[in-house]
């Protein structure tokens, strides 16, 4: 049987097609998920992942920062607590008071910081396990009441936390208080090669210079973008992603748009968190749809959108591991997603039905996958537009064993 142009014809079959298709879904299994992206470029299902929820570790369900000590246990802020994840055991680390742990950061001496609403200390190890210990004395009295830690990053032996009232620096044993440019708004704090910066809607970029905050960029410069991430792909280049305005390019003092093939995403959807990823790739939460990959020219590497599985499109927060792996904290849970982008998957969620799948075959450029119930054909995302999806054939109402492109067509045999 063939089908050619979503007509069946019949065809004579041998012994030796058998063979031949046999030998060709052996290797096609092997090699399928590693050479697809080169023949079509958006033919990108959803990466491996696993999806923790408060069942797994106890919790409340938002957790809202990430790191990764180093003996290699992830841990998350969660409430009234922060998580640990020793790649298959879960415990729950009690941090009385701080209500939402949104400040975790781990500085060149590998301890571990912690901060929530009016609640600022570090992890002890202790008989094998972490230990919360209040260090709230180190802060200067005035600022013991600093309200939210919102955030925290370290940059060589300095740890920031961004809270209500003052950025706070820890170094050497002691806590400086810098004061915000102006109170009463979100400060963002960004962490590259070159330095920690601060941004707050409607106001400049500073960077943290001496224990005080000099401007960056200018607010005319700035043009209202508003920063959500900085990132340095590579040494003095900066790339500013903005919430709604696309990527940036800061270069000698200056700011230009920077073109991708994910501009219809990132100029209509809030996008509030970026990580750089192996490979230099760029990984870009877009807010109630999903995750986009793109690389450093902007061509679109992969995505992770609701319609192809993504368990919670709401996003806290996201950091990657020593091994690559992209770990997300949502309104629901943690997800952990896979480092190579270039192993993918497609299910049912991608429009391949339940039945077992048997056989796979290009043909015309054009990916199709044999199953039980049937012939699908693999119609590859726009940019912009959705995520690939797999779409029945419906000439073909009959149970696939094998497929075989062939100048008339596909030879396929039941």
């Amino acid at each position: 049987m063939s089908v050619h142009n979503g007509e069946i014809q019949c065809v004579p079959i041998s012994k030796q097609f058998y063979f031949t298709t046999f030998i060709r879904l052996l290797c096609v299994s092997f090699c399928f998920s590693l050479n697809f992206i080169e023949a079509a470029d958006l033919e990108v299902g959803r990466p491996l992942f696993r999806y923790f929820t408060l069942k797994d570790y106890g919790g409340a369900e938002q957790s809202w920062a990430v790191i990764q000590d180093q003996d290699g246990r992830m841990l998350f802020g969660n409430q009234d607590c922060v998580l640990e994840f020793d790649g298959r055991n879960w415990t729950r680390i009690p941090v009385p008071g701080a209500v939402f742990v949104r400040a975790l950061a781990i500085d060149q001496n590998g301890t571990v910081w912690v901060g929530g609403i009016n609640c600022f200390g570090r992890l002890a190890r202790k008989r094998g396990i972490y230990v919360f210990e209040s260090m709230l004395q180190m802060l200067p009295q005035a600022v013991r009441h600093f309200g939210d830690a919102w955030e925290a990053v370290t940059w060589k032996d300095r740890v920031y936390f961004s809270t209500n009232q003052a950025l706070l620096e820890l170094h050497n044993g002691s806590i400086t208080a810098i004061p915000w440019p102006e109170t009463g708004l979100s400060w963002l704090l960004f962490v590259a090669e070159s330095g920690v910066y601060t941004h707050a809607k409607g106001q400049a970029l500073y960077q943290v210079e001496n224990e005080n905050l000099l401007q960056a960029i200018d607010v005319d410069s700035l043009a209202n973008i508003q920063i959500s991430q900085i990132f340095e792909p590579n040494p003095g280049k900066l790339l500013l992603l903005s919430r709604d305005r696309g990527l940036f390019e800061w270069k000698d003092h200056s700011i230009q748009s920077v073109s991708t093939e994910a501009d219809r995403w990132l100029d209509k959807q809030a996008v509030r968190f970026g990580q750089i990823l192996p490979n230099k790739l760029l990984a870009l939460t877009i807010e109630r749809r999903g995750i986009l990959v793109i690389d450093l020219a902007g061509k679109i590497c992969g995505t992770f959108f609701e319609e192809d599985g993504m368990p919670d499109p709401t996003f806290n927060n996201l950091a990657t591991d020593r091994s690559g792996n992209l770990w997300v904290c949502t309104n629901s849970g943690i997800i952990q997603i896979a480092a190579d982008w270039r192993i993918s998957a497609f299910d049912s969620s991608s429009g391949l039905g339940r039945s077992p799948l048997q056989d796979v075959v290009r043909y015309k450029n054009s990916l199709f996958v044999g199953a039980k119930d049937g012939l699908f054909r693999l119609e590859d995302g726009s940019p912009g537009d959705k995520a690939p999806f797999f779409e029945k054939v419906d000439a073909v109402q009959t149970s696939i064993r094998t497929a075989l492109a062939h100048a008339a067509g596909i030879a396929i045999a039941g």
